[in-house]
């Protein structure tokens, strides 16, 4: 799905209008019958209501309840009232809404349905993908920026979500965008920030269950077959279960893992046993793709458009899995993403759960110091912290090239994980990505709640939610959505809601997320407590693809832009190391190449109606 918002008056850059309306693009029009909202959808997948000049369009994913959303609208004295749509109408979806006052436009919480919009000047545009903005505001791209996608694992937020496109700007978490339909300026309203977390564990899995099974419903809508990740992790084996019960024909997909000792494939087989009525997938370790098997996308300038791909070691997976699915019948596709970063206790849970509810701390950090041998007074230095996430963010800018310790003596009780840049990213990349994290908006922006272990939950998830709306770039080519239930806003407002000493103990794996699965999912599965760690398929896909890898390396259009050095990151890449740590710069490395090559030599200039109907 891809859309862009028009202006209420005139024509767009040079763009007609009427052409826009002539073309086999979905149109949605304005009370006044002029074109509005216009894109590449299934009919299925957009809902319009209207009330005399009142109007609310959803696109995406949703369970509708016709009645409690006329409500709603009838009701709404501005346009921030309309944040009660999203607690009427489960699912994972767009909304754009006019009211006397303006348009507002807003994506998901999590990022996975996001809201970019124009930056130069008025009328603002607002879109679904950056791509459909760059005929208006130019096609270039911001150095300082794509230097920031090199700081391995990932740059932190807010530096994470600021566009590569020159005169692109994203929605920031919890707002919405509101456009003056007269001028066509625009503001940022806010409209949600984290609870004080208050949810028992009790009661937090009964909302959960409900929102989960609902965020699943909302994906098999109309749909005559789903199909669904089966990794045998907890996570993904879960989404199975709800999924046939809702009777809509479920297809699972599993992949054998390099490691013949791996024990995801014991707990699959477990699943799949319980699981009679689902057709179920195997993709062989011996014939299916490897990581790093497709490293430049097969139609270029389309698939990486937005920006660098964190997932480009599974690019050939993920074509592989679309197009055996879409040969089932699938056209949508469940994926366990999202689960690690919103029920997984951290140890960063003890820095948040010491300004909550400290009586609860001394018998907690016992627990986390004999799972991770910290010291006592390392450990009683970190909860003590007070620092800003200013202060902090200036930091991680500080040590960009520090040594990355794989184990310290204490604990990281930071606002995230600290960032850092290989030996093979040249000084003035370092310099262009510290210059990126000292910008006036990156600097005045404060952290998304004021517990460490809820921004980083959040940060996390939209994250996620970033990469998976780039895999949708992907897979929709092949007619197949990637859908992650549990990156829904309802289920992200739940699990950011329940108190820390309820759900942070080292102990217990995922409670939250077990006990909303508890009756759904058979007990057997929910006792697994374990996680696979996927460095076999890491070292052994960057050997079997050495040819692509390479081809990569030579003339790479990083160095060109004076980046990185070819030939120091070429000797990492054929000699890894022998930590897996190393391989994750690696990748956002590999990444970046991918998506310079993409746009420098597969995209010529095209107008907005050919990146719609491409």
């Amino acid at each position: 799905m891809k859309f862009i918002v028009l202006p209420s008056t005139g024509d767009v850059a040079g763009v007609s209008i009427e052409r826009l309306a002539r073309t086999r693009l979905e149109v949605v029009h304005r009370a006044s019958g002029r074109p509005w909202i216009i894109g590449d959808w299934d009919e299925g997948d957009v809902y319009k209501a209207r009330i005399g000049n009142r109007r609310v369009v959803l696109l995406g994913r949703f369970l509708m309840d016709e009645p409690a959303l006329l409500r709603v609208l009838d009701s709404a004295e501005s346009l921030s009232d309309l944040s009660r749509i999203t607690e009427e109408i489960p699912g994972s979806y767009h909304l754009v809404a006019e009211l006397d006052e303006g348009v507002r436009i807003q994506g998901t919480l999590s990022s996975g349905r996001q809201i970019f919009y124009s930056n130069r000047g008025s009328p603002v545009l607002a879109a679904s993908d950056p791509a459909l903005l760059l005929p208006f505001v130019g096609r270039e791209w911001d150095r300082s920026i794509l230097a920031s996608r090199l700081i391995a694992p990932w740059p932190p937020w807010p530096v994470s979500e600021i566009p590569v496109w020159k005169g692109v700007s994203a929605l920031a978490p919890g707002h919405f965008l509101q456009v003056d339909s007269r001028t066509g300026t625009a503001r940022q309203v806010r409209w949600w920030s984290p609870e004080e977390p208050h949810l028992t564990l009790e009661r937090g899995a009964e909302l959960l269950a409900s929102a989960v099974h609902d965020a699943v419903r909302s994906r098999g809508r109309g749909r005559t077959t789903v199909s669904a990740d089966l990794s045998g992790g907890l996570d993904s084996t879960g989404l199975c279960f709800v999924a046939a019960a809702t009777g809509v024909p479920l297809v699972t997909t599993r992949w054998q893992a390099t490691d013949v000792a791996d024990e995801d494939e014991a707990w699959a087989r477990k699943a799949e046993r319980r699981l009679p009525e689902a057709r179920h997938l195997t993709f062989d370790r011996r014939s299916a793709p490897g990581w790093f098997t497709e490293l430049l996308p097969r139609r270029p300038g389309v698939h990486d458009h937005e920006g660098p791909f964190p997932w480009i070691r599974t690019r050939g997976r993920l074509v592989h899995a679309a197009e055996a699915v879409a040969d089932e019948g699938s056209r949508t596709h469940l994926t366990g993403h999202g689960a690690d970063e919103l029920f997984f206790a951290t140890p960063l849970n003890l820095h948040s759960l010491a300004r909550t509810h400290p009586a609860k701390v001394p018998a907690h950090v016992l627990g986390y110091q004999a799972l991770y041998r910290w010291r006592t007074a390392p450990t009683l230095r970190g909860l003590a912290d007070s620092s800003t996430f200013s202060a902090w963010l200036g930091k991680v800018t500080d040590s960009l090239r520090a040594p990355l310790r794989e184990f310290s003596a204490g604990p990281d009780f930071g606002w995230g994980l600290s960032g850092r840049m290989a030996r093979w990213v040249a000084p003035e990349a370092v310099e262009a990505a510290s210059e990126a994290l000292r910008r006036d908006d990156v600097l005045s922006r404060g952290p998304l709640s004021r517990y460490r272990a809820q921004h980083a939950s959040w940060q996390d998830a939209r994250l996620c939610g970033d990469t998976l709306r780039k895999v949708n770039h992907i897979t929709r080519v092949h007619g197949v959505s990637w859908e992650a239930p549990y990156l829904d806003d309802r289920v992200m407002r739940i699990a950011l809601s329940v108190r820390f000493d309820q759900w942070s103990m080292p102990d217990r794996y995922k409670p939250l997320l077990v006990e909303a699965l508890r009756g759904t999912a058979p007990p057997e599965i929910l006792e697994r407590s374990t996680k696979s760690e996927y460095s076999a398929e890491a070292y052994t896909g960057l050997r079997r693809s050495r040819e692509a890898v390479a081809e990569l390396c030579d003339g790479m259009r990083l160095e060109e832009h004076g980046l990185v050095d070819a030939e120091a990151f070429g000797g990492t890449v054929f000699n890894p190391p022998s930590s897996s740590f190393g391989i994750i710069p690696v990748i956002n490395t590999l990444a970046c190449e991918s998506w310079l090559r993409s746009i420098e030599d597969g995209s010529r200039e095209k107008d907005l109606v050919s990146i719609l109907e491409g």
